[in-house]
C-alpha cells in the first residue's frame, strides 16, 4: 500500500510577521482561483493573524500529470506584496512563473491579481509557498537574522511538546505490515532539520524531485526548502503504543536559532478496532545534537544517483568551462549611527567569492526591457578566475 503523505515544517512567526504558506504539490491537472487573505488562527496560547491561501494553512494541494498545463490565478488580498514561488519546479521557457519578486515577475500588489502559467514537465513532485517581503525587509533593516519563531509545526499544527497545543498535534495514522510514501518537506525559513520516527527507519528514495539510490536511516536531514520522499514500512503487528514523529533544527551558525521541537503522532489502527484514542504506551524517537556536523557530513556522503539503465547518469568527461564559487556566511561591520542585531552587533553578511549581494538601483525586468543589462554571463563569456 502506497500513501503520499505531505510533512511540512513551518515557522510560526510574532504577530507582526507573515507565514510563508506551504504544501505539498503531488502531481495534478489544475485551474485554481487563490486568493491570499489574512485571518487568525489560535496556537500557543495566543491568537495570531496569519496568511493562507483560500483559508488554508498549509494550503490547497494541486495534483498534476505529466505535460498537463497549470493556471493558477492569484488575488492579493493582503496589505503587503506577494508572489508564488514553485519549489523545484522546472520552469522551461516559463520562468516568469518562478516566482522570484523583481526578478522573473513583479510582485503582486495590494487587490491586484496575476495568473501564473506553466506546463508539467519531468516533474515528480514539490511544493509552493507565499513569499511576502515583510520578513526579508526587517532583516536588512536590522543587519540579523529573521525573528525567532514561536514553534516549529508539522502541517500547521505545533504538537504536544509546546503550551497549549496538545489538541493541535499532528496524527499519521497507519495499520500493520503496510509500505507508506511520506514526502518531507523543510518550510522552515533558514533552519536545517532532523527528522525521525520513534523505533522506525525510513528509506530514501527521492531528494529535490530527483530519484536517488534507496538507503535506510533513522534520522532524515532536510535543508530549507528541500523536499525528501521517503518510504516508511510500519510493523508487521500491531504494537499497542504510539510512536512520536519528531524535528528539531541542526545550528553551525552564530545567529539566534529557536532551539525546540516539534512532534506529532505516528498511530497504529487496531485491526479490530478503529479507535485511536486509547492509553498506549508513547515512544520517542532520538534526535542528533543540534551542532552535530559528523552526523550531517556522514549522511549527505550517502547520497548516490540511481545510475541504472533506466535513469543513467551521463556525466559530461570534457569541461569547457571552469567555475569556482565560494558561498559563505560571515558578518560586517555595521555602518555609523545605526544598530544592527547581528553577532557582537554587527551585520550577517553572506557573499559568493567574497563579495555580498547589493541590490540594484534597476530591477532585472526594467532592465531586461529597457535593454540596459549589464554583467549578465552569455555563451561566449570568460571564465572566472578560481579564488583560493
Amino acid at each position: 500500500m502506497e500513501v503520499v503523505v505531505a510533512v511540512a515544517l513551518v515557522h510560526m512567526h510574532p504577530l507582526d510577521q507573515l507565514l510563508d504558506n506551504a504544501l505539498c504539490l503531488q502531481l495534478f491537472n489544475v485551474t485554481l482561483d487563490g486568493k491570499i487573505v489574512q485571518h487568525n488562527v489560535t496556537r500557543l496560547c495566543t491568537t495570531k493573524s496569519i496568511i493562507s491561501v483560500n483559508g488554508k494553512f498549509p494550503g490547497p494541494r494541486l495534483v498534476a500529470r505529466e505535460g498537463d498545463q497549470v493556471l493558477v490565478k492569484v488575488v492579493n488580498n493582503v496589505t503587503n506584496n506577494v508572489t508564488l514561488h514553485w519549489h523545484g519546479v522546472r520552469q522551461l521557457r516559463s520562468g516568469w512563473a518562478d516566482g522570484p519578486a523583481y526578478v522573473t515577475q513583479c510582485p503582486i500588489q495590494t487587490g491586484q491579481s496575476y495568473t501564473y502559467n506553466f506546463t508539467i514537465t519531468g516533474q515528480r513532485g514539490e511544493w509552493w509557498n507565499v513569499d511576502p517581503e515583510a520578513v526579508i525587509n526587517q532583516a536588512l533593516q536590522t543587519g540579523g537574522g529573521p525573528n525567532v519563531s514561536d514553534a516549529y509545526t508539522i502541517n500547521g499544527l505545533p504538537g504536544p511538546l509546546y503550551n497549549c497545543s496538545s489538541k493541535d498535534t499532528f496524527k499519521l495514522k497507519v495499520k500493520p505490515g503496510k509500505t507508506y510514501m511520506l514526502r518531507l518537506i523543510n518550510a522552515a525559513m533558514n533552519d536545517e532539520l532532523f527528522f525521525s520516527i520513534a523505533n522506525h527507519t525510513v528509506t530514501i528514495v527521492e531528494a529535490d524531485a530527483v530519484y536517488v539510490k534507496p538507503f535506510v536511516t533513522s534520522v532524515v536531514l532536510i535543508t530549507p526548502g528541500q523536499t525528501t520522499n521517503v518510504l516508511l514500512r510500519t510493523k508487521p503487528y500491531y504494537p499497542n503504543a504510539t510512536f512520536l514523529m519528531a524535528a528539531r533544527p541542526y545550528i553551525t551558525g552564530q545567529g539566534t536559532f529557536d532551539n525546540s521541537t516539534v512532534a506529532g503522532f505516528l498511530e497504529y489502527q487496531h485491526p479490530s478496532d478503529n479507535s485511536f484514542d486509547k492509553i498506549k504506551t508513547i515512544f520517542k524517537p532520538s534526535l542528533p545534537p543540534i551542532n552535530a556536523t559528523s552526523i550531517v557530513a556522514n549522511f549527505t556522503k550517502i547520497f548516490r544517483s540511481l545510475n541504472n539503465p533506466k535513469y543513467t547518469a551521463n556525466v559530461p568527461q570534457t569541461v569547457d568551462k571552469q567555475f569556482f564559487f565560494t558561498v559563505g556566511l560571515g558578518s560586517s561591520p555595521c555602518p555609523r549611527n545605526a544598530t544592527c542585531q547581528g553577532p557582537n552587533g554587527t551585520k550577517f553578511a553572506a557573499s559568493v567569492n567574497n563579495v555580498s549581494f547589493a541590490l540594484p538601483t534597476t530591477a532585472m525586468l526594467q532592465a531586461y526591457f529597457s535593454r540596459n543589462s549589464y554583467g549578465i554571463y552569455t555563451t561566449d563569456s570568460q571564465a572566472i578566475h578560481q579564488i583560493h
